[in-house]
């Protein structure tokens, strides 16, 4: 387990390079156009970084030479989460920062609502990471690509619907103060477990029936 999870963080690591120069010019084309739909759109790009792993390791031809280690399955699957977190934890702490960064430089921002919308990142990306491994693991990182687009579009519309759409966002701030950040919180943490339980289920399933 630990050397599938260095090989896919020497995978970021050798891409960092490109995803830390688009943060850099994404933040400063946010804060001079006063836009921080950039500060968005970034933090997705990290947290698609599963696409680009599953993608090298068909090219590479890496998942046939893993399976022919003393390695379970169910680990190679494992591993994929673990990394696709990660991505996700990263791209909602980048969204943090600038938003915190354009909130201070602008002194303009509520730091719940930073907080709110770096939070949306990540669960917008474990939700996005959910759906598309079991995909990838059953049809491979070329042909899930149109899959993707269309996932990609619905959770993005609804997000952008509830960015965009102040009334919802009372409406969600409103169940929120209601129950508590904490209780709230809490069944948004509670309900991804157990999607991503059910996505792990799934993609274990798919991988172990899988020839190659």
């Amino acid at each position: 387990m630990n050397a599938l999870l260095l090989k896919e963080f020497y995978l970021f690591r050798n891409n960092s390079k490109q995803l830390f120069l688009m943060l850099l010019l994404f933040l400063i084309i946010g804060i001079t156009t006063e836009s921080t739909v950039y500060f968005s759109t970034i933090s997705i790009v990290f947290c698609l970084q599963i696409m680009t792993s599953f993608s090298y390791d068909q090219y590479g031809n890496w998942t046939s030479y893993v399976l022919s280690l003393p390695l379970s399955r169910k680990k190679y699957v494992a591993s994929k989460y673990i990394f696709s977190f990660y991505c996700c934890l990263t791209g909602g702490l980048f969204c943090l920062m600038a938003y915190g960064i354009y909130g201070l430089i602008k002194e303009s921002g509520d730091w719940r609502e930073i907080f709110l919308l770096a939070g949306g990142i990540f669960v917008m990306g474990i939700l996005l990471s959910a759906v598309l491994i079991p995909i990838l693991l059953k049809f491979g990182a070329e042909k899930s690509r149109i899959i993707f687009y269309i996932v990609f579009g619905v959770l993005f519309g609804i997000f952008f619907v509830f960015a965009k759409n102040p009334d919802l966002a009372q409406f969600v701030q409103m169940i929120m103060k209601k129950s508590t950040w904490v209780i709230g919180s809490m069944t948004i943490a509670g309900t991804m477990i157990l999607l991503i339980l059910i996505s792990f289920s799934i993609s274990v399933k798919i991988f172990k029936e899988k020839e190659f």
